[in-house]
Parts: structure tokens; sequence; C-alpha cells
């Protein structure tokens, strides 16, 4: 039943098994288990302690509380009772993965990243096929040298990861290896025309790899293959630079006063899991944003995509806000746009990766479990040294903690108190 996604019937279950026997470590275990399929990940860690109390050596038990943990924020924890299961039971493939997890996020890379280098065999990445049947470099010695076979990388994750790991190819081109790089529709004409790899950007094969021999490389295992420790992340910025002057239909006029400010408010729905807890409802940030609207102090853009965009509907006819979703075609627009922008606010998204990579500044909204690479409790990002601040939830869905945040960072912009400028205005 939980495997089915109905973990509230399968809780039920559980609960009324440890009614007839208390005793059971796996039921506690797996009641546990339903909540964390649930994501109350705070309610499940108790089950697995319970479970702990009755075997110790439950290793599901020690690996689900770090599990668990690690959702939580709390990877200090998460790596003593991950250690602990790995130690009784080392092929847990998922133990190791979120191990790495762990120590990434506590910016311990030396294991981090070679612990990173489980995740094609966990669950999450079953379905990943490889681009080519030739050989998977794992160590910077499996590189081929200028004269040996083209290398194939390519982009293994999501859109933003593509952005953030493009910067290691100079790394491949300043040893001389000859590669070509694969990777999403959506992203060919950006990495084509604004990084220097041109035609060795190439769209990603769809076709069965068996009669391609060449090597391959994970965009993503860049970091584990150069060893890249917090000090030596290539930061250098910005990586990708505008081909040309925007096309007319892409020009963002000048502001009559103050700034240009882009903004998206929620991730891809595609992704349930992450869009549930990296997206954020507009109407929270509005009232903020037209108060600076009505000022003369930002114009707003929204490069919002998809059915969230629905949520601009009730202030779309105002004379300062544009809405760019129909207008922008592929991640190559979206660049000319941000480009030109003062500010980008955005949620958890490529668009942040993208801002990063042109060098403009970004104030990133960011969930209270947010992801490994932005580290812990961090309010910059080694990754995007320049411009890149970080807004993070004070508690699991506090939206409202960043919205306080927002304020008082454009208070601090404008070097004004603006809720009582704001209503001066409103009363003349």
């Amino acid at each position: 039943v939980n495997d089915l996604g109905r973990h509230q019937e399968a809780l039920s279950l559980f609960k009324t098994s440890l009614l007839l026997n208390p005793y059971d470590a796996d039921t506690w275990c797996n009641a546990g288990l339903a909540l964390f399929s649930d994501e109350q990940f705070e309610r499940a860690i108790p089950f697995f302690h319970f479970s702990l109390t009755l075997d110790s050596h439950h290793s599901a038990s020690l690996i689900n509380i770090g599990q668990a943990l690690i959702n939580e924020l709390r990877p200090e924890e998460a790596i003593a009772y991950l250690s602990k299961g790995i130690a009784l039971d080392g092929s847990s493939t998922n133990s190791l993965w979120n191990l790495a997890l762990g120590k990434l996020l506590l910016g311990e890379f030396s294991e981090g990243w070679q612990l990173y280098e489980t995740r094609f065999d966990t669950k999450q990445f079953s379905a990943t096929k490889f681009p080519t049947s030739g050989k998977r470099v794992l160590a910077l010695e499996d590189l081929p040298g200028p004269e040996g076979p083209e290398l194939v990388v390519w982009s293994e994750q999501g859109l933003g990861d593509a952005i953030q790991f493009i910067r290691y190819l100079k790394l491949l081109e300043a040893r001389g290896v000859p590669f070509r790089f694969h990777t999403r529709p959506q992203l060919v004409s950006l990495f084509q025309q604004w990084s220097v790899f041109g035609d060795r950007v190439e769209l990603e094969k769809t076709q069965d790899p068996s009669s391609d021999q060449r090597p391959h490389l994970p965009l993503l295992s860049f970091p584990h293959i150069f060893k890249t420790e917090l000090s030596t992340i290539p930061s250098a910025l910005p990586y990708l630079r505008a081909p040309g002057p925007a096309p007319e239909h892409l020009l963002v006029p000048p502001p009559p006063g103050g700034i240009a400010v882009g903004l998206v408010w929620a991730s891809n729905p595609d992704n349930k899991s992450m869009y549930r807890h990296k997206s954020m409802p507009l109407e929270l940030l509005m009232p903020k944003l037209l108060e600076l609207l009505d000022l003369d102090l930002i114009d707003l853009h929204s490069l919002q995509f998809g059915s969230d965009g629905s949520q601009l509907d009730p202030w779309r006819g105002h004379e300062r806000i544009t809405d760019w979703s129909q207008t922008l075609k592929d991640f190559s627009d979206t660049a000319h746009v941000i480009q030109q922008l003062d500010l980008l606010i955005t949620v958890d998204t490529a668009a942040a990766h993208l801002a990063g990579a042109l060098n403009k500044p970004c104030w990133l909204l960011l969930p209270a479990n947010a992801d490994f690479r932005w580290l812990k409790g961090r309010a910059e990002s080694p990754w995007y040294p320049n411009g890149m601040r970080l807004f993070r939830q004070a508690g699991r869905n506090n939206w409202l903690s960043v919205v306080a945040q927002l304020h008082e960072a454009f208070d601090d912009l404008f070097q004004l108190q603006l809720g009582p400028l704001a209503a001066a205005k409103l009363g003349r």
C-alpha cells in the first residue's frame, strides 16, 4: 500500500500491526517509512528510534533516520546514523548516496564527491541511460589525451545542473581533451551561442548507444574527477557571455526610475516533490513588490513559465509589470532578458544558475531543506561568489520568513523605510 502512494492508509495498517505486536522492529521501521514517504520526516524519526530500542543493529532504521535527518537539514546527526547503518549493511547504495548528500551539505567535498559517484546505483537514478557503451570515466587518469578518442560529456540531471557544471568543460579544454557535450533541447542554443564551446555542444542522443564506443563522463562527476574542494571551485564569472546585442523583441526597456527586477516564484511542476517545497505563492511577494512599483523604484519582469504564471493575473494590467512567458522560446532568449536586468529574484530554479553564470545579481529564495549545492546555513554561494545572495526559510514551508528577509533587503537596497514612505504616498 505504501509503495502505491497510499501512505496514510499504510500507516494505519502498520499501527494496527503494532497493537497486535508492539515488539517488532521491522513494523516500527515500516510505520516510520510511511510517514517518511508522506514527507513527514520529523514525525517519522521517533518510529525509527523506537525500532532501534528493540534492535540496536536494525540497519534499515539507522539508514532511514539518516535519510530523514538529511531532509530536516540536520546533516551532522544524519552522518552519524548513516555511518553506523553502512557499517552494518555496506550494500545499501541509498545509504551511501544520502551520506554523500550530508557530506556535501557540510562542505566536506573530498569524501562527499567520491560518495556521490554511487548515484547511478540508486533507485532515484535507475532509469538513467548512459549515452555510449564505452568506458565511463571515473578518475583523472581515465581522461583521454589530446590524441585519444573523443570524450562524450553528458547532462545527466536537471537544466540548472547543466548550467552550473558546464564551467568544468574549460578544465577539459585546458588539458587538450577532445570532447563533445550532449545536453537537453532547451539548452542547446544557450550553450552553443553563449559559451566558448560552440559546435562542440550537441543535442543529447536518444538512439541505442551500443554502436558508440566513445568514453563518456557524466557532468556531475567532474568535481570528483578534479577533486574539487570549497577553495578550488572553478568560480571565474561570467562563464556565459552574450553573443551580441539582444534581438529587438527581447529588449528590456530601461525603467524610467529605479531598477529592472526579474521574478520567478515556482519550480518545474513535473518534479512533484521538489515543486512542493521549492515553490512559493506569488501573493506573498506581491504586497512588497507593488509598494516598490508604486514608488517608481522598480519595474517587474515575470520570467515564470507554466501554469503557475496564472498567479500573475490579478496584477497583469499594471503598467510596470511585464510578462515574458509568451516571448521567451528557450534559455538563450531568457539569458538575453536576464542580461539586461539589474536583479533577479527567484526560487531554486535553472534561472538562478543562469543569472549566476552571467554574473548578474540574484536573490535566491530557498526552502528550509535546501539542496546540497547551497550548503548549510550560508547566505552566499561559493559557486557564484560575486552577486548571489541566499534567503532561507526559518522552518519547513515558512515562506513568510523569507518574505520578511526580502523586505529588509529592499529597505537596505534603497536606504529607505519603504513602508512609511508608501503609506505617505497613498495618503496624498
